[in-house]
């Protein structure tokens, strides 16, 4: 897709001005990548061209970690990356919503039809499977920017951002909810009382 060809541009681009200098976890990564391609080769050959799109986008994940991670590192600032995610999180918000309203039915946005919307699953079990077109994903996401959101609230200070992310939050646990994933919810649970513990100072 034209993101993930914008993803391996941009990580040339930054490569070759030298602004990738540290590649923390990079061990681990390389096992990682290793470890996808060995069961890589275990696939029949006719199957190769149709599960490379998930190598690729693997690696145009890795590339973007790289990439926020240095302008973190350089910038020692990370507020705008949190303000970045919670825009994302924002949208992915609506986008969840109005598949919901929609339901099964294929909802065309402005006409376009480059911007059409996924329906949720059909049949018996219905299920969200917001802009990531997998119930599992986006229960994934939403669990992840749950905990990220209830960070955050431990140093935020202005009344209005409270309630924005309190909102938020709630807007999460229910769309996770929606997703009936129930892998996501035990994460939830599990990582909730992790995170009690961890900051349980800060609380």
């Amino acid at each position: 897709t034209s993101n993930i060809f914008i993803t391996y541009v941009l990580g040339i681009v930054f490569l070759v001005r030298g602004e990738v200098k540290r590649l923390p976890l990079l061990g681990g990564i390389v096992l990682i990548l290793f470890a996808y391609l060995l069961s890589f080769t275990q696939l029949p050959r006719n199957l190769y061209m149709e599960h490379m799109p998930y190598l690729v986008s693997l690696v145009s994940c890795l590339i973007w970690f790289y990439i926020v991670y240095n302008y973190v590192r350089d910038t020692q600032d990370v507020k705008h990356v949190i303000r970045i995610l919670f825009m994302l999180n924002i949208l992915v918000v609506f986008y969840c919503i109005i598949q919901i309203y929609y339901g099964t039915e294929k909802y065309v946005v402005f006409g376009i039809e480059e911007l059409t919307m996924i329906p949720i699953r059909s049949g018996e079990e219905a299920r969200l499977v917001g802009p990531f077109r997998a119930a599992g994903i986006t229960a994934e996401y939403f669990v992840i920017m749950i905990l990220l959101i209830a960070h955050e609230l431990l140093y935020v200070k202005s009344r209005h951002m409270r309630i924005l992310l309190y909102v938020l939050i709630g807007a999460g646990i229910g769309l996770l909810v929606a997703t009936g994933n129930r892998g996501g919810f035990l994460s939830l649970l599990g990582g909730f009382m992790l995170f009690l513990w961890v900051f349980r100072k800060k609380i």
